[in-house]
């Protein structure tokens, strides 16, 4: 029989609490990711093989794809929703932010009176913000085949390949916080819609932990090692890491603090590494050296994330061969 596929709602405010519950049920490298409801057309649906596709809505920026889950099972201890399940280890995943506007617009959903698609509700296949209201509670997926108004479902397709994508072009981004203003900061948020824009799958901290107050009760060695565990699942399928080479970057901010920048560079030897250099380059002491340099400016502003996105993914794609999708 078929797989059942279900797209759900996640809240961008509870995105935090929801990966470090992933983190804290699972093992150091293996999270168990869960998803709850107390929607009736859940309960029925969400049954072990089925599939959940998890999305996230921003105010400023496309929905994002934030999780695949292969339902292995209910869970029934300390629930805050009528049904609750649990995805398989293997089967399932979190990704960077990506666009996941056009995989969106392409989906038929089915319940028990229609079929309908978000281009055939409104005027423009184009996404906007306020079609997040319609996938507040999960909706499932039409079977391929299925037809309405002569477009026929691609069932999960579109999602399965968006997946791909992030997993094949997913790009770690990382700074230096203490040598970055909040103009600086701007910019870095901008760039990461930018490049999912430009078809990547960015894990970087400040999207990554939408809600930094979630852990606000943890020791800080608790912190370090949820905070240190959720970016190395981003770190551990990325393709490319993208740093901003401030001055201090590499360095530790105290003689006994990690050295967070200068592992994340060096985390997988295999991965492409580019820079961002506001200045004119300079190597750094036991760090290696970047396969492709770019040149940003000193004073960043938001609209600068537009031509530097350009930028990386010209750079990345003569490194690793240009992307067909």
């Amino acid at each position: 029989m078929p797989r059942t596929h279900l797209l759900c709602y996640i809240r961008r405010d509870w995105l935090t609490s929801w990966k470090l519950d992933s983190l804290e049920r699972g093992t150091r490298k293996n999270p168990v990711l869960a998803y709850g409801s107390n929607d009736p057309t859940f309960a029925r649906f969400a049954k072990k093989g089925n599939v959940l596709w998890v999305i996230g809505a921003y105010p400023d920026g496309p929905p994002s794809l934030e999780a695949k889950i292969e339902v292995s099972g209910q869970l029934r201890k300390d629930k805050e929703w009528d049904c609750e399940v649990m995805g398989s280890r293997r089967a399932s995943s979190f990704f960077g932010l990506n666009d996941a506007s056009s995989a969106v617009m392409q989906l038929l959903f089915k319940n028990n009176e229609s079929l309908w698609s978000l281009r055939e509700k409104y005027s423009t296949s184009l996404w906007k913000n306020t079609y997040g209201r319609e996938l507040q509670s999960p909706r499932r997926l039409a079977p391929l085949g299925d037809r309405v108004n002569g477009h026929s479902s691609p069932w999960a397709t579109p999602l399965e390949e968006l997946a791909g994508v992030a997993m094949n072009r997913s790009v770690f981004i990382s700074w230096k916080h203490s040598d970055n203003n909040r103009n600086r900061r701007r910019f870095m948020k901008a760039l990461t819609i930018q490049l999912a824009k430009q078809q990547f799958s960015i894990w970087w901290d400040k999207m990554a932990l939408t809600n930094i107050e979630a852990v606000d009760g943890y020791s800080c060695s608790q912190k370090d090692n949820l905070m240190e565990r959720l970016l190395r699942q981003g770190l551990s399928g990325c393709t490319a890491i993208l740093a901003l080479w401030s001055g201090r970057y590499g360095t530790a901010s105290t003689p006994n603090a990690p050295n967070w920048t200068r592992d994340e560079w060096h985390a997988n030897e295999n991965i492409t590494r580019i820079a961002m250099s506001p200045e004119e380059f300079e190597s750094k002491p036991l760090m290696a050296e970047p396969d492709q340099i770019l040149r940003i400016p000193f004073d960043l502003v938001p609209e600068d994330a537009v031509i530097i996105a350009r930028r990386f993914k010209r750079a990345y794609d003569s490194i690793n061969g240009r992307f067909r999708g």
